[in-house]
Order: C-alpha cells, then sequence, then structure tokens
C-alpha cells in the first residue's frame, strides 16, 4: 500500500502546473513558414515522378508540412564547381538572351509549390551568371562594381518570365552568403563575394530593375543574407545604416536552451526536433520575427546506408548531417532506392507550417508559466498555441484567453508519437487545462466563441 502511495506521490509531484495568459493585443503578423529548394533538386528530379508527386505534398500540401514559403535557388551555372549537385544551370546566355529551358530540376519544385499555393516564393542567388563575375565563373569570383544594372536585369527577367506563366515569385535574394565566394576553384557550390561596400549598389540597381518593369511593389528584396550574423553586424555600418541598433541575437543549441553551440552528425530523434522547435520559438518569440525559412528540408545526409543497415535511419550518427527533415539514399542512383525518409523534425516543424500561417498574428503569451517555447496565433475564428515541453517531466498549462473560446482538438508530437490528433484542452473555471508530456511539442486548437 505504501509503495503504491509512494509512486502516486511522485507521479503527482511529476506533473507540474502552471499558469499563463494570452494577450487581447497582437505582437506581430505572421508572413510565412518555410524552407530551401537547395540543392535536393537535381537529385530528386531523377526520382520516379510518383515520388516527386509524393514529395511534393509532404512539403507543400496542407497534409504535409503545409509550408507557405520555398526558397528557390536560380543558377549561375555552376562554373568552378565540382560538385553538380550543386551547380544548377543557368538561364543566361548574354544580356536579354536567356534559355528558359535551363534548370528543369529546380523549376519543376517551384512549380510544384505554386501549384500548391505556396503563397511566398523567393528567388535567391548565390552568385551571378559566370560572365558577369570577376573571373568568370560561378564561384571563387567577386562581384563586380559596376555590372549591377546588369545583374540586376538578369535577376528582374527571370521573375517577370515566371510571374507571367502564373509563378507569382514575390522576393528575390540576390546575394546568399555574401561574405564568402566559396572557393578556390574548383569548389563545393556557387558563391560570389560581394564586399559590404558593394552590396547597397547590388540592391539599388535590382530595385531599379524591377521598378522599370513595373514590379517594385509586388516583389520584395531580401537585402541582407550574410552567413552569420556576427559578421552581418560588423558590416552594416558600411550599407545598411538604419539596422545598426536594432541586433536581436538567438542561438542554436539543446531543446531547453542550453549546450549552445555547433554541431554536425545526422540525428532524427525527438531531442534534435525539439531542439531546432526551439530556434523556431526563438525567432518568432524573441526576436519578433514574422517569418522564418530551414534550410535545407531535404537532404541525402543520412551518414549510413539505409538499405545495408534499415535500422540506421532511426538512430544518430556522426557522419551524416542534420540539415533536412526528410532524407533520401544518397546512393540512389546505384542502388535504385527512391524510398523517402521522414524524420521527427518533419513532424515538429508540421506544426508550425499547419498551423502559423502568413496573416495569422501571435499573441504575447504571461505570465508565471509563460516561455520562450509557447506562442499562440489567432486568426478570424481560431486560436493555435503551440507550446513545447523540452524535459523528461511532464506539465501542465493553465491558460487564460481574452475571450471566450472552446477547445476543438490537439495535435502532438513527441518520442512515440507522429503529429497524433488527441482530444483538446478541458476547461477549469475561467481558464483552459493544456497538458504538455515529456519531451513533445503540442498544438492545441480552439474555436473562437463560446462552446
Amino acid at each position: 500500500m505504501f509503495s503504491q502511495v509512494f509512486v502516486a506521490i511522485i507521479s503527482y509531484l511529476s506533473t507540474v502546473a502552471t499558469a499563463a495568459t494570452v494577450s487581447s493585443s497582437p505582437a506581430q503578423t505572421i508572413l510565412g513558414i518555410g524552407g530551401s529548394g537547395a540543392w535536393w533538386p537535381h537529385d530528386l528530379y531523377r526520382f520516379p515522378e510518383a515520388t516527386r508527386q509524393n514529395l511534393s505534398n509532404l512539403l507543400f500540401s496542407q497534409e504535409g508540412l503545409g509550408l507557405s514559403s520555398y526558397r528557390w535557388n536560380v543558377g549561375a551555372g555552376g562554373v568552378g564547381v565540382s560538385n553538380p549537385v550543386r551547380a544548377p544551370e543557368t538561364f543566361y546566355i548574354g544580356a536579354g538572351t536567356y534559355n528558359w529551358s535551363a534548370d528543369p530540376q529546380g523549376v519543376y519544385f517551384l512549380r510544384e509549390a505554386s501549384k500548391r499555393g505556396v503563397q511566398d516564393l523567393t528567388m535567391f542567388a548565390n552568385s551571378a551568371p559566370a560572365p558577369l563575375t570577376s573571373g568568370k565563373t560561378s564561384c571563387g569570383s567577386n562581384f563586380v562594381s559596376g555590372s549591377g544594372n546588369a545583374y540586376g536585369t538578369f535577376l528582374a527577367d527571370v521573375v517577370e518570365h515566371f510571374r507571367n506563366e502564373g509563378i507569382n515569385i514575390n522576393f528575390i535574394s540576390p546575394m546568399n552568403e555574401p561574405d564568402s565566394d566559396f572557393g578556390p576553384v574548383p569548389c563545393g557550390q556557387e558563391g560570389m563575394k560581394v564586399a559590404s561596400t558593394q552590396r547597397a549598389e547590388v540592391v539599388n540597381s535590382l530595385w531599379n530593375s524591377l521598378n522599370q518593369k513595373g514590379l517594385a511593389n509586388s516583389v520584395g528584396i531580401l537585402a541582407d543574407e550574410s552567413s552569420s550574423l556576427s559578421l552581418a553586424t560588423n558590416e552594416y555600418k558600411d550599407w545598411l545604416l538604419q539596422v545598426v541598433d536594432k541586433e536581436i541575437c538567438c542561438s542554436l543549441g539543446n531543446a531547453d536552451g542550453s549546450g549552445r553551440g555547433w554541431s554536425g552528425g545526422y540525428d532524427p530523434t525527438i531531442k534534435n526536433a525539439l531542439m531546432f522547435s526551439g530556434l523556431v520559438f526563438q525567432s518568432l518569440v524573441v526576436a519578433g520575427e514574422s517569418h522564418y525559412d530551414f534550410w535545407t528540408l531535404v537532404s541525402n545526409g543520412i551518414g549510413c546506408s539505409p538499405l545495408n543497415n534499415p535500422s540506421c535511419i532511426a538512430n544518430p550518427n556522426s557522419n551524416g548531417w542534420t540539415d533536412g527533415v526528410i532524407y533520401y539514399d544518397d546512393e540512389y542512383a546505384t542502388n535504385r532506392n527512391y524510398q523517402l525518409y521522414i524524420t521527427k523534425h518533419f513532424w515538429t516543424y508540421k506544426h508550425f507550417g499547419n498551423f502559423v500561417k502568413p496573416g495569422s498574428q501571435r499573441r504575447a503569451i504571461t505570465g508565471s508559466g509563460a516561455n520562450n517555447n509557447m506562442l499562440a496565433v489567432s486568426t478570424s475564428s481560431k486560436y493555435y498555441v503551440l507550446a513545447m515541453n523540452p524535459t523528461n517531466s511532464a506539465s501542465t498549462l493553465s491558460l487564460t484567453f481574452p475571450e471566450n473560446v472552446c477547445a476543438v482538438a490537439s495535435y502532438r508530437t513527441s518520442t512515440s508519437e507522429d503529429f497524433a490528433r488527441l482530444n483538446g484542452a478541458t476547461r477549469s473555471g475561467s481558464s483552459w487545462s493544456l497538458p504538455l508530456n515529456a519531451m513533445s511539442l503540442t498544438t492545441f486548437e480552439f474555436n473562437r466563441g463560446a462552446c
């Protein structure tokens, strides 16, 4: 009898109850949740059509991640790049002359994203076309001062071409990671170094080209995509003075916020998935960003052979990379393994893709039980509360809303669950009780209005 009571007490003590309140005022309007199409389209385009369609649904449909943003890499031709996967073809032949049949791999998935209604389509460039760079290569070269008009015209022409096709690219990143040329030749990927004093020319020239086509109000420019914030903040004084004193830094570490730093290896487990979910929470809640894109969605960096060792796909290893949410066999061309492998990171990212939609408004959560691993978003008819518990102990959040709401359902990803649909929160007086299992991410759905 004593042992039963003791166990019950321990169980009770391990479930911590905390209280918080959802704000009545919006903190920010969400623009999108997405990811990058570099460089996996080169390989996945060679997969059977049924697999390509399945992948497109996994990424872009609400039954999958439900992404509202997609980044397409416009190629520079791959001149000097040793890895063909990272050397997308370029449309550029010469000034005003283009080969629109180039890069069928990247264009295929760009079209699939557009077909499925992805709202934000970003075209990003790692380098200008080789003929426009200092070394006439797609890597190991620099931006040439005075070539901004030619480069801006190229980018604007490409966007205009696809918008005329009905693919409404609405953002351009003209210099992705401009601090490195990724040289020397032969390089592992495309890259063009753009000195901080040259960057204003790139941005202004692109805007002028868009404006001449009547696109300046329809297509935005992502002016700064430096490799790291530490590099960017040292360079802003040279070209982007408006943001010099607007820095908010976030870092990557364990799911509970400890152990921040860089690491490699492949990890398909819930621990890694929650760590990256923490980064999304940091971006939206701490930094107040309205948009989040993950690099790179699909990866071949498993670090093991899933055909030779089927169990390896479910276990961490130090040989691979944690740079995707979906994986494929690096040896597919020889072993014909066209299987797609889903990690826990896919299921946790689905919470953000499915529920944090463009136009929804983030509401601050305050109180003793609030932390940076939870957020609430509202639409005209719904509230969604995403809450992560990265600890080994279950807890309960007592949440109060600024208006009447009615619980609908909850969705949980944990060690044993993949976006499992469960019962909704339960009412407790004027508040709602939200159970947060250990090592889990849960989304609670509410209708606005009384039950």
